[in-house]
């Protein structure tokens, strides 16, 4: 279930091999202890990014599914406690700071969860979220390699740095099956630039779901910004919609609910959440209305607390979120600019994205596709804003890694003696100027040839390939020490030397869906010398 929904995410947001890590998880699907989260999850994605050197690039940590969605907090408890009572022997922990995490909430907390540092359980843990009362408050594009201030302000030293963080789906348990977890991502992908003429629904009721979120922020505010913008917003009474056709958000309070019987539809890129205790508590024998039913009618994602909260605003997101969305924020920058306190808070869906986006149209000269290229690269980018903005840089990226910028009227300069020879992607992002950033981009392949190097990889199979089926890949490369074999940067296996077969006995530990293989040959030389294959694209069906 997990591959098949990663395979299915990269496909559909383009996300390049070398930005996915694949991890063996052997543990509890629902839960598991904040030890084994930091040294079997956490850490292993924290080091891999670093040995990618993807360090400056990298800001979203994504989860599939069966990834245990609470992390319990207990050892971290009792070690904070035990220090606390050597300053103040009367010290008694808070019952609000209740002893259940998240799985993304605490990967977004990640320098606080790393070291058990007691800041990332209080009610302003996360500085991105700069607590605004008013629709003036800016609304800002997120960046992992950025060190925030109390006040959302940047700081060059001494501030904190975050992951923003979602999981894709729940698929045990109270979650969604694998086929709706595939539909309400590829329903979220289309709704990206829109615009969407849909209506954000705010509604109000006597439930302390309601009251407790809107003693902070009224929903007139958020309502008020909204229609400024030209997006429609409405407040309404009562715990669901009724009969509308265009619920574009939804903001509720309410412990349980049936979504059917309201009559309403949710259209693609909608955010719907109902503060609720146990609406991210996802074993069979939680109580209230999970998040999942949000999914299962539409929505690009959903959230809920993963324990026991004490109705407390800022572990929920304020009514603002919807606010940094229609201003063209992706799913998780609005998630997270508005949720003060994200520790407890299960985020799953879509977290790219972006309805309201105003996308740059990337164009490139300079280099046709799969062209054979040898020695320096100069590409020449431009685009057509998305929105009234200009664009204020072009990245130009080669199989994932970031490798030149330049500005508008500028050319993108590569040597490409330093790639090993064969099959590369190149990628060029234009970044628009202002205050979200918004991206747009341009992909194409190319085929170097610097070093007389050759690879083939070449499957037995159709392009279709059952699931229980021996697969095998026949690989030459002369000259080559050996030859990998890679599914996204998964080793699947190599062989001794020149050129050999490689079986994968099992394609349904692939994942289920389009599949790409990559083969390399390697040499002690070092990766400029190595030569990679094109890769060999498969449908795994079961």
């Amino acid at each position: 279930d997990s591959m098949t929904i990663a395979n299915h995410y990269a496909k559909l947001r383009k996300i390049p091999p070398g930005n996915i890590l694949t991890l063996s998880w052997d543990g509890d699907e629902h839960r598991t202890k904040v030890g084994d989260f930091r040294e079997k999850i956490l850490l292993p994605v924290l080091k891999t990014i670093s040995k990618r050197k993807l360090g400056n690039q990298i800001d979203y940590v994504i989860y599939s599914s069966d990834f245990p969605w609470g992390i319990t907090l207990d050892s971290d408890v009792t070690r904070i406690m035990e220090a606390m009572k050597k300053v103040r022997p009367d010290y008694k922990w808070p019952k609000q700071k209740t002893k259940v995490g998240s799985l993304n909430g605490m990967t977004f907390l990640g320098q606080g969860t790393l070291h058990g540092l007691p800041w990332y359980f209080d009610p302003h843990s996360n500085y991105y979220a700069r607590g605004r009362t008013t629709q003036e408050e800016p609304t800002l594009a997120f960046k992992a390699a950025q060190q925030y201030g109390p006040r959302g302000e940047r700081v060059k030293t001494g501030g904190r740095q975050y992951f923003l963080s979602t999981m894709l789906g729940v698929t045990a348990g109270r979650g969604n099956t694998v086929d709706e977890v595939l539909h309400y991502l590829s329903r979220s992908a289309m709704a990206d630039g829109t615009k969407p003429r849909g209506t954000i629904y705010y509604m109000e009721n006597k439930d302390v779901r309601t009251t407790a979120r809107t003693q902070g922020l009224p929903f007139t505010v958020a309502v008020k910004a909204l229609k400024a913008m030209g997006v429609e917003a409405e407040i309404l009474l009562g715990k669901l919609p009724r009969g509308k056709d265009d619920v574009q958000g939804l903001m509720t309070g309410t412990a349980s609910f049936n979504w059917k019987a309201s009559g309403s539809t949710i259209r693609p890129g909608a955010i719907c959440e109902h503060f609720t205790s146990y609406g991210g508590m996802m074993n069979k024998e939680a109580g209230q209305t999970p998040l999942a039913i949000f999914l299962l009618n539409g929505a690009a994602a959903a959230s809920g607390t993963v324990t026991e909260p004490y109705a407390l605003a800022y572990k929920f997101p304020d009514p603002m979120m919807h606010v940094h969305y229609a201003r063209g924020c992706s799913l998780a920058e609005s998630f997270y600019q508005s949720l003060a306190s994200p520790y407890q808070l299960l985020i799953v869906g879509d977290p790219l994205c972006r309805p309201w986006a105003s996308i740059p149209r990337v164009t490139v000269k300079g280099v046709k596709h799969l062209a054979v290229v040898k020695g320096k690269l100069s590409l020449r980018p431009a685009a057509s804003p998305g929105g009234r903005l200009p664009i204020d840089r072009f990245d130009l990226l080669i199989d994932g890694l970031r490798r030149a910028s330049c500005g508008l009227g500028g050319s993108l300069d590569f040597d490409t003696a330093i790639l090993g020879d064969g099959y590369h992607e190149l990628r060029v992002v234009a970044i628009e100027d202002g205050l979200v950033r918004s991206q747009g981009r341009w992909i194409y392949s190319i085929i170097t040839n610097n070093h007389g190097r050759t690879i083939t990889a070449e499957s037995n199979s159709a392009t279709v390939v059952r699931a229980d089926e021996p697969l095998t890949i026949t690989v030459n490369s002369p000259g080559s020490s050996s030859i990998a074999l890679l599914h996204n940067s998964r080793l699947l296996g190599s062989v001794k030397g020149s050129a050999g077969k490689l079986l994968i006995k099992e394609p349904a530990k692939l994942g289920y869906g389009t599949v790409e293989l990559r083969a390399v040959g390697l040499s002690p030389k070092g990766p400029s010398t190595y030569a990679w294959a094109k890769p060999i694209v498969l449908t795994v069906k079961k």
